[in-house]
C-alpha cells in the first residue's frame, strides 16, 4: 500500500532531512490543505485496482485507424510520423479542404462531411472490424455546420443551423441503427439571465 503524504507546507516552515528519512512539518497545514490531502489519498486508493483484479487488456496499434487529408501537406506529414512511431498499419487518406492552412476550412457542411469524411471512414470500418480507435490528423476539418444533431448559439432562432464536431459524429457512426436508440432534444438548458 502506498501512503500519500501532503506536501503542502506553510511558507515559514522548512523541510528537515535526515540520513534515513525526510519529514514534512504537516502540523502547519491549513484545514483546507488537510481536506485536499485526505481527499486525494482516498481518491488514489479508490482508483487502485483491488488485489486479484484483472488488468485491462493492452491495446494494440492494429486497433487504430489513422485518417489524414490527402490535400494537406501538414496532415500527411503528421500521419507519416505518427504511423512510423506507433506502428500503425490502418491508414486512410481522404480528400477534403485543408483546415491546417485556413481557419475558415475548419468547418464544413453536413453534405461535405458525409461525402469526404464519413463515407470513406464508414467503408473502411466495415471492411476492418478490428479497428476500435480513430485518429484524425491536423488538416481535417473540426466542425460540421447544418448537422442533424449538435448545438446552436444561445438566444438564436430555432432555424439556426446546428453545429457539431467531426470527431463526435465519427464516434457515433452506426449509433442510430442500434435497437431502442432515441434521439433526445434538449432545449432551454442555458442558465436564465439574472433578474435585474
Amino acid at each position: 500500500m502506498h501512503i500519500l503524504y501532503p506536501l503542502f507546507v506553510s511558507a515559514e516552515s522548512k523541510m528537515r532531512k535526515s540520513e534515513s528519512q525526510m519529514t514534512f512539518p504537516i502540523r502547519n497545514l491549513s484545514r483546507n490543505a488537510w481536506k485536499l490531502a485526505v481527499t486525494l489519498a482516498f481518491a488514489l486508493m479508490a482508483a487502485r485496482p483491488s488485489p486479484g483484479a484483472e488488468a485491462p487488456a493492452k491495446r494494440s496499434p492494429d486497433e487504430v485507424l489513422l485518417v489524414c487529408n490527402e490535400r494537406s501537406r501538414v496532415s500527411k506529414a503528421v500521419a507519416a510520423d505518427y504511423a512510423e512511431k506507433r506502428g500503425i498499419r490502418h491508414r486512410l487518406s481522404i480528400r477534403c479542404v485543408d483546415s491546417a492552412v485556413n481557419a475558415d476550412n475548419e468547418t464544413v457542411s453536413l453534405d461535405v462531411y458525409r461525402e469526404a469524411i464519413e463515407g470513406p471512414v464508414s467503408a473502411y470500418l466495415a471492411a476492418h472490424p478490428e479497428v476500435q480507435f480513430i485518429v484524425l490528423t491536423k488538416g481535417i476539418p473540426l466542425r460540421i455546420s447544418g448537422a442533424d444533431t449538435g448545438e446552436r448559439p444561445d438566444n438564436s432562432p430555432p432555424d439556426t443551423p446546428l453545429s457539431t464536431s467531426v470527431d463526435s459524429h465519427l464516434a457515433a457512426l452506426g449509433y442510430a441503427a442500434l435497437h431502442g436508440v432515441r434521439k433526445l432534444s434538449i432545449t432551454g438548458s442555458a442558465r436564465p439571465a439574472p433578474a435585474g
